[in-house]
């Protein structure tokens, strides 16, 4: 028997029919690679079966099969198998099992199922163009090439049941342009070469566990569907010992790096992470490069309402107290990184995430300390000032709103205070009326709607403009304080004015008669009045005028009270904004400070 006749018996062809139509090309030829022969089977309208019975023919010849189907193909046990080439062939399930093999490749092939286990391939090992439904690596060894083009793959599985695999790959791994694949599961895989993942997709994957011996690239990748967020793409508790690339690719889902080191480069370049991934406590010894990263939908994953989101939801865990704590750490982490590159704009943000995540922490802690109170209060504060020192625009019209409630405030003040109050009742006055004010045109502001936004705006600008053309001495509490003064005596300056000549002689009269008032020839009426206030208030029936004089003295008294008041909390909050407008300022430059 020839080794035609050996090949096409051990694999059930009839060589005979296949002879009889040459023209068709329905043969097993014959041709070479490089020094060695090889054996071309092609066209076999048949199924063809490999089990234990027939496998042993791969470990005695090179061969190479081109539109072929395989019923079942079990590769197993066997040794010293050089060179097997798939081309366009179906194959419903293939098992290959405890094999040595140098070379083995599949070219635009149909797999149902692929199962591989406890198998070195020493040369090359080489998927392009296939269909695949479940790939299975359990200990496989890949000694120099590993390269998957091109490839629709639903689910790729490295560990079974609760036993990890130890699959080491040795060699140069390609995979590109992979699409569609369901499940991904490498862990507690060992890549000892380069490592290539360019251009797939994945609906959802974990490389946990597992150690990265050279360069990774997993350039231009897609991780989950934006259909599906709720899912977690698991690379927590790798070691990259080499530069790792995620260069432009796209997580839709929450990304746990947690545990995760990086011995050299890590590069992010240009990724869109939809959700703000999980570094806690990953260790980035080498360079951290995040240029041009969009961090959440629309850039706006560092705002306070989606980082509560991700406490929330991370991954999928209902114990939002340990996610918000792990969080933290993470963008602790990545602050600190950042720092060290001088990189202090995206450093900003992470510090910003991280003081979202104290604030958080701390609204969720059921019984709080008065410590824990005033710590909550501070950055819930600073939050809405001016988030935490980083934006510019906000803490400017924040200012802008104490100065124009101040300034409306002393304009409306003697027409408001009519009625008589205690220096306490001021006081309270004086805090409501800030807090009001400002409450009503902060939401205002940052209503979303434009007309009402704008309107808000416009007013607030106005009234600015206003205070600089009538009181610009507004500006400085200072001036404010002491020009508070001018309120002692306003309204009953105004009362004395209006009194006859007759009455005045009369007060005058009343208050030298009066035991504890001497006269003084040298002042005036009216200075006699200012100069014995107390008095007044005290004999007020004595003649028909003093009560509108002492209802005056009171007024004046609760004006005077107020406006020093309102100079005190307009000092306190203009200064607090002075200085959060410079250090958010300082923060948003580039000059080192």
């Amino acid at each position: 028997m020839d080794e035609r006749q050996e090949i096409a018996s051990a694999l059930g062809i009839d060589i005979s029919i296949y002879d009889k139509h040459i023209h068709d090309k329905n043969i097993i030829g014959t041709f070479y690679v490089g020094d060695n022969r090889a054996y071309l089977i092609e066209n076999i309208k048949n199924k063809i079966v490999v089990n234990e019975d027939n496998s042993h023919i791969f470990t005695k010849y090179n061969l190479k099969f081109e539109k072929c189907s395989f019923d079942k193909f079990d590769l197993s046990d066997r040794e010293n198998i050089q060179w097997i080439d798939f081309d366009t062939c179906y194959f419903d399930e293939i098992n290959i099992k405890n094999i040595s093999c140098d070379k083995m490749y599949f070219s635009d092939c149909t797999i149902i199922s692929l199962v591989l286990k406890d198998s070195k391939f020493s040369d090359s090992f080489t998927f392009m163009g296939h269909t695949i439904g479940l790939v299975k690596l359990f200990n496989c060894t890949f000694g120099k090439i590993c390269h998957l083009s091109a490839n629709k793959i639903n689910e790729i599985i490295s560990q079974e049941g609760f036993t990890p695999s130890k699959n080491i790959l040795e060699g140069t791994i390609f995979i590109r342009s992979i699409e569609a694949i369901e499940k991904s599961y490498l862990t507690y895989t060992i890549f000892a070469n380069a490592f290539r993942f360019c251009k797939s997709t994945f609906k959802q994957l974990d490389v946990s566990h597992s150690i990265f011996e050279e360069d990774v690239d997993f350039s231009g990748c897609t991780f989950g569907t934006e259909a599906d967020t709720t899912k977690t793409i698991d690379l927590s508790s790798i070691t990259f010992e080499k530069d790792a690339k995620f260069d432009e690719s796209v997580f839709n889902h929450f990304v746990a790096f947690h545990t995760t080191s990086f011995k050299a480069t890590a590069s992010f370049y240009k990724c869109k992470f939809n959700t703000i991934p999980n570094f806690s406590p990953a260790d980035f010894n080498g360079i951290l490069n995040i240029n041009n990263v969009i961090w959440g939908k629309k850039n706006k994953g560092f705002e306070y309402d989606n980082v509560e989101k991700l406490v929330e939801k991370a991954y999928n865990s209902n114990d939002t107290m340990e996610n918000v704590i792990n969080l933290r750490s993470s963008f602790s982490g990545m602050k600190h990184k950042l720092i060290e590159q001088d990189n202090l704009l995206d450093a900003q943000n992470f510090h910003k995430a991280e003081l979202y995540c104290k604030e958080i922490e701390l609204k969720k802690v059921k019984s709080r300390s008065t410590k824990e109170w005033v710590e909550w209060a501070l950055l819930l504060l600073y939050r809405k000032t001016s988030d935490h020192h980083t934006d510019l625009n906000r803490i400017l019209h924040i200012m802008l709103m104490v100065i124009v409630s101040y300034g409306v405030m002393v304009l409306a003040l003697e027409k408001i205070l009519t009625c008589s109050c205690g220096v306490i009742s001021s006081f309270l006055f004086a805090s409501i009326w800030f807090v009001g004010a400002i409450a009503v045109l902060y939401p205002l502001y940052h209503i979303k709607e434009w007309r009402t936004g704008w309107l808000a705006r416009g007013l607030l600008y106005a009234g600015t403009a206003a205070i600089l053309l009538y009181q610009p001495q507004i500006l400085n509490p200072v001036l404010g304080m002491s020009s508070s003064n001018e309120y002692k005596n306003t309204r009953v300056m105004k009362v004395i004015d209006k009194l006859t000549a007759a009455e005045l002689n009369q007060v005058n009269t009343e208050l030298i008669a009066w035991r504890h008032i001497q006269a003084n020839i040298a002042k005036s009426t009216r200075e006699q009045i200012l100069e014995n206030k107390n008095i007044i208030k005290k004999n007020k029936y004595l003649t028909p005028a003093l009560p509108d004089i002492v209802t005056a003295i009171k007024q004046d008294e609760v004006i005077y009270a107020t406006r020093q008041s309102m100079s005190v909390i307009y000092i306190v909050l203009l200064v607090l904004c002075l200085y959060s407008l410079q250090k958010t300022a300082r923060k948003n430059t580039i000059v080192p400070s």
